[in-house]
């Protein structure tokens, strides 16, 4: 990024403190997770064009879904050939994959339970439809955490009603309606090869916000898009837009995990008041909207 930008100090100040002090890098390579190797993907697709631009989104896609919601971004600039690169890749990924686990290793070749990905209300699940999987199973008071709090990382034996699945649904697909719709009143329906990595940017965070499940090292891939909006309004001097970022940078991961992390040494979250568990289970994703926001501000200001 550093690279394809201004190469200054600001950049490259930005980009260092966004790995130093973001938190989620840290537990993304501890656990071997591929956030790492998306945050490549998407800090290429940020600072190329065309068809590397959609080349790069679609590596992301054959990896994991959250990439691919960056290609909105491209159907709105009227992208056709990166268009064309981002599908053919992501299919040709994808197929590779599952060609290799299919001849390379025994099964099974799909998740226990399939329903897993509709949503889970788990602590460490920070997105609006896990937070209301939470508000429709509160804690008791009992000093212990509903089942589904704790054991919603656990495939084989987290149970959802199916009012509870659809209501995870809506709301991502509401969630997400709504950012993509905003976005299109914003960019006037089209996004030009300024606007275009404020774009993409905003989606992954907006996507992030609106899945049905989002682990905490998923704020890994806010990595590039943050140091993105630091270093323009550093270098613009616009140091109230500067705050905002730093501060949903804070709220995306380093303070709620100091928080989790002090309770875990204290007794556990079932320790925590209801109203504290909430609190601290539901800033990260509205952090994300916050960015998400402050995305859509930038390509306003590109557009002026």
């Amino acid at each position: 990024m550093w690279r394809a930008g201004a190469r200054d100090r600001i950049a490259l100040c930005c980009v260092a403190c966004v790995w130093a002090f973001g938190g989620a890098g840290e537990e993304s390579l501890e656990g071997g997770q591929m956030g790492p190797l998306l945050v490549l993907v998407l800090a290429l697709a940020y600072t190329q064009y065309s068809a590397r631009q959609g080349a790069a989104l679609g590596i992301g896609l054959a990896l994991k879904y959250i990439p691919g919601v960056a290609a909105v971004a491209l159907i709105l600039g009227r992208s056709w050939r990166a268009l064309a690169v981002f599908a053919s890749l992501a299919a040709a990924g994808g197929l590779i994959l599952w060609a290799v686990l299919w001849l390379c290793y025994p099964g099974p070749y799909r998740p226990l339970k399939p329903h897993y990905w509709m949503g889970t209300p788990h602590p460490q699940s920070w997105s609006i439809p896990s937070v209301v999987l939470r508000i429709m199973d509160p804690p008791r008071g009992d000093g212990r955490l509903p089942y589904n709090w704790e054991n919603g990382n656990m495939v084989e034996i987290l149970h959802l009603t199916r009012t509870q699945e659809l209501a995870s649904l809506g709301t991502a697909a509401i969630v997400s309606g709504a950012g993509i719709l905003l976005l299109i009143l914003v960019c006037g329906g089209k996004l030009n090869r300024e606007q275009l990595p404020w774009a993409m940017a905003g989606l992954v965070s907006l996507s992030l916000a609106a899945a049905p499940v989002c682990w905490t090292h998923y704020q890994v891939l806010q990595y590039p898009g943050v140091a993105l909006l630091l270093a323009d309004s550093v270098r613009r001097r616009a140091w109230r837009m500067a705050g905002c970022v730093v501060a949903s940078l804070v709220l995306l991961y380093p303070l709620p995990f100091a928080v989790f992390t002090w309770f875990e040494r204290h007794g556990g979250l079932a320790t925590a008041s209801p109203a504290t568990l909430y609190v601290w289970t539901s800033v990260a994703p509205f952090a994300a909207l916050g960015l998400y926001g402050l995305a859509l501000r930038s390509i306003r200001l590109v557009r002026s």
